[in-house]
């Protein structure tokens, strides 16, 4: 029997978001919420109160929430998501930065001077369980959002550092693992994203996109589904 396969495509899309502070990362995410009252919800696993103000806004369909502010919360919420995957038509992680910094957290140990450093041993063991758990949710048969701090690049001359960037704040290899990576920001006062990587071939590297929405990256599945759950309210609105 031979081990290769006819390749099939994924039914969940990872997405990687980051942006300044002007931009509203979880509303765009907040997309993926489904409407109607049979409808599975979005789960949103947060790290601070902020999802708690889309809380009855009509424009955003159905989730529920998680607060999150320890490591063992965060796994917590995450391993029954995982657990109950049947129940949810997505996930979103609001912020990965915070998960990523409460991981660092747990590995550091106090140095001789009074300094918390992550050991080197330690490392590997870090970067690999949270390879781990990032696959574990790429699985999950759902589109996952992983919304992102951002952080800056710098570049040294010859006189100082000069900023010549920013990347998101959190453990590098998950750039490479996410099939969606958008950078939201403000232009004129119109929101756009910037395609930092798109494995869906929807719209090229480094393409700018004006008023973006996530159901833009969607399989056809899933985006179709979606569309049938807003029509089957609206009708019985109607009714």
């Amino acid at each position: 029997m031979s081990l290769f396969r006819t390749p099939e495509k994924p039914g969940s899309v990872t997405f990687m978001l980051r942006g300044g502070p002007d931009v509203d990362l979880l509303r765009f995410a907040l997309g993926l919420a489904p409407r109607g009252r049979k409808a599975k919800p979005l789960a949103v696993i947060g790290t601070d109160r902020s999802p708690n103000f889309y809380a009855g806004d009509k424009t955003i369909g159905s989730f529920v929430l998680v607060e999150a502010k320890t490591l063992a919360e965060i796994e917590a919420s995450i391993a029954e998501v995982r657990r109950r995957k049947r129940s949810f038509s997505g996930v979103v992680i609001n912020s990965v930065t915070d998960w990523w910094n409460a991981q660092l957290e747990a590995h550091e140990v106090v140095t001789k001077d009074g300094g918390r450093v992550v050991p080197p041993r330690a490392w590997r063991v870090l970067r690999e369980e949270r390879e781990q758990q990032i696959r574990a949710l790429q699985s999950l048969p759902f589109p996952v959002v992983l919304i992102c701090e951002e952080r800056p690049v710098f570049e040294r001359t010859e006189a100082e550092l000069r900023e010549v960037g920013t990347r998101e704040d959190t453990d590098k290899k998950e750039a490479y693992l996410s099939d969606v990576r958008l950078r939201l920001f403000s232009r004129a006062g119109t929101e756009c994203a910037e395609v930092l990587k798109d494995r869906t071939g929807r719209f090229p590297m480094g393409a700018i996109v004006e008023k973006p929405a996530i159901s833009m990256w969607l399989p056809p599945s899933v985006v179709e589904l979606v569309q049938a759950q807003i029509e089957r309210t609206q009708k019985g609105a109607s009714a």
